[in-house]
């Protein structure tokens, strides 16, 4: 009778319990045994028993309290930084082995467009926001869209083929005959450019012939190639933190040339963008903000649809 009581008991406390309380709250397993060990060398049976709801405790702690915040850190079963700040470090390192491990772990249990969404775009938005105070220097800042731009090469490969596409034969380099034809262009810099590139990759040469303007053209040249071209929609990027100044004006001045284009801003990047964006946006002659690639992607189909 004792040694099944004893058996039932370690099988409670050792297995049992530690995957029910990881699996609810977030504790890791192995931090949980751990604590397990470490309860019962220091009282013994009594910590046998106590163990698990004092260890669990202590991560609620941590979670609610700054002071103790360390102890979630050491104990909980999530990464200590985001997955996108994580990445972003992986950039500042020039770890791009690292970074890319990142990126396919990710991968895995998320489609092309939330990596997209959920970690590039946020790092570019980042490394913008370090450039701007100072923390990033120009030439950090040329590394970091370089293996951000190899990083998007690379994933052109993982991107499904849309419906009637055969595999993943050309899709980039088809020319999409027939299908509308959209102007995209950089607010800023190279940074936006990439986030376009992203974009393009998420939409079929047969669905739209997206044309990448070169990142450091001019308002003016931009106007003038619209004006040109006469695309069917002309979509803008502007990752924040940057002035949304340069990106009005631009709106303005395809407005005034071409009073029917249509106009997409992508507001990508996340905490960053505000709420009071796409007003301005709007009344600058935009006519419609994404905040999200998948948003700016739904609303650019929508619109060529409909052209």
């Amino acid at each position: 009778t004792m040694g099944l009581f004893l058996a039932v008991e370690l099988l409670t406390y050792m297995v049992v319990e530690p995957y029910l309380y990881g699996q609810s709250i977030g504790v890791s397993q192995v931090a949980l045994l751990v604590a397990l060990a470490f309860w019962t060398w220091l009282w013994g049976s009594v910590g046998l028993v106590l163990g698990t709801p004092l260890t669990v405790c202590l991560v609620v702690l941590g979670k609610h309290v700054p002071a103790l915040s360390f102890i979630g850190v050491m104990m909980a079963d999530e990464p200590a930084l985001p997955v996108d700040v994580s990445y972003y470090q992986r950039l500042l390192a020039k770890d791009a082995v690292e970074g890319t491990e990142i990126l396919d772990a990710y991968l895995v249990e998320h489609p092309l467009i939330e990596v997209y969404d959920d970690v590039l775009v946020p790092a570019l938005s980042r490394a913008k926001r370090d450039r701007v105070t100072g923390r990033v220097s120009a030439e950090e800042m040329q590394g970091i869209y370089e293996a951000a731009r190899e990083s998007v090469e690379r994933l052109a490969d993982r991107r499904p083929p849309a419906d009637g596409e055969k595999g993943d034969v050309g899709w980039r380099e088809g020319t999409g005959d027939g299908a509308p034809y959209v102007l995209a262009c950089a607010a800023d810099d190279e940074g936006d450019a990439i986030a376009l590139a992203m974009l393009r990759q998420l939409v079929s040469p047969a669905e739209c012939e997206i044309e990448l303007a070169s990142a450091h053209a001019l308002s003016g040249e931009i106007v003038s190639l619209a004006a040109e071209k006469k695309p069917s929609v002309v979509l803008i990027a502007a990752l924040p933190p940057e002035d949304l100044a340069q990106t009005r004006h631009l709106c303005k001045r395809l407005r005034a040339r071409l009073p029917d284009i249509k106009i997409l801003v992508g507001r990508w990047g996340g905490a960053d963008a505000k709420a009071n964006d796409r007003e301005a946006l709007v009344a600058a002659g935009a006519d419609e903000v994404g905040v999200t690639l998948a948003q700016s992607r739904d609303q650019l189909l929508e619109r060529v649809r409909l052209d």
